[in-house]
């Protein structure tokens, strides 16, 4: 058996974590609160962590027991260092979407619609999620389901996107509109504005291979501003392969 530990878990995080297919658990402090004692399905007292596992734990199978003993347990499995290394299968881009959505669906910003949503490229859990109902911008990890509102200072483009995309992100999700007003935001101040060009050449080489032209652009709505941002791309770069085809 694999388990990962990790921080205190909500309610809805570990819903939202077996549904995954994983089994969740809280982490006991013995008396003293210094080590580790338990593990238990709830914990009231001298509670520190929670527990994630692949498989689950046998509580309250040998002689009626409702806790696990921490250090016996331990000796016996597997720790891992991430939540991915407990799926038999990474998440698909497509669950990930799926997930994020339900999450969102879950939570008080459930008039939210999911605007764009990227990951590490190296690991699936840690991605991040946009979302904006026209009113509020959000912003959250479906893996740790903490929020935040974009309205306690402004969203900018530039650090919130372009600075994630040059650090190992990739976008796995973005809508329509909010291709197009990264498109206006693009003509109007490239590059004089922005500070993270790579990342910029990251997110035309993710339209160049997604096919969002300026005619797809034009399909969604026109700007008097509007250029075809495409061209922004540095030469050397639109001869490259993406995904294994040629561009």
């Amino acid at each position: 058996m694999k388990y990962y530990e990790t921080h205190d878990l909500s309610y809805k995080q570990k819903k939202h974590i077996r549904k995954q297919g994983l089994h969740v658990y809280d982490l006991r402090l013995d008396d003293d609160c210094v080590n580790l004692a338990t593990i238990e399905k709830k914990v009231w007292v001298n509670k520190c962590g929670s527990m994630i596992t692949n498989f689950e734990i046998p509580i309250g199978s040998e002689y009626g027991q409702n806790y696990m003993d921490y250090e016996k347990f331990t000796k016996e499995n597997e720790k891992v260092n991430s939540i991915e290394d407990l799926f038999a299968k990474p998440m698909t881009n497509n669950q990930i979407v799926i997930f994020s959505n339900e999450v969102l669906g879950e939570s008080e910003y459930s008039n939210c619609e999911i605007q764009y949503i990227i990951k590490n490229r190296d690991e699936f859990s840690n991605c991040f999620v946009v979302a904006t109902d026209g009113d509020i911008s959000v912003g959250f990890n479906p893996f740790e389901e903490d929020f935040f509102n974009y309205s306690d200072w402004a969203f900018n483009i530039d650090e919130d996107l372009f600075k994630e995309l040059e650090w190992n992100k990739e976008i796995i999700f973005m809508t329509p509109n909010c291709h197009f007003g990264i498109w206006i935001e693009l003509s109007k101040y490239y590059p004089e504005e922005f500070t993270y060009l790579e990342g910029v050449n990251e997110y035309l080489k993710y339209c160049k291979d997604k096919g969002i032209t300026i005619n797809k652009i034009l399909e969604i709505g026109t700007h008097e501003d509007l250029k075809d941002v495409l061209k922004f791309l540095p030469e050397e770069e639109k001869d490259k392969k993406i995904n294994g085809r040629e561009r």
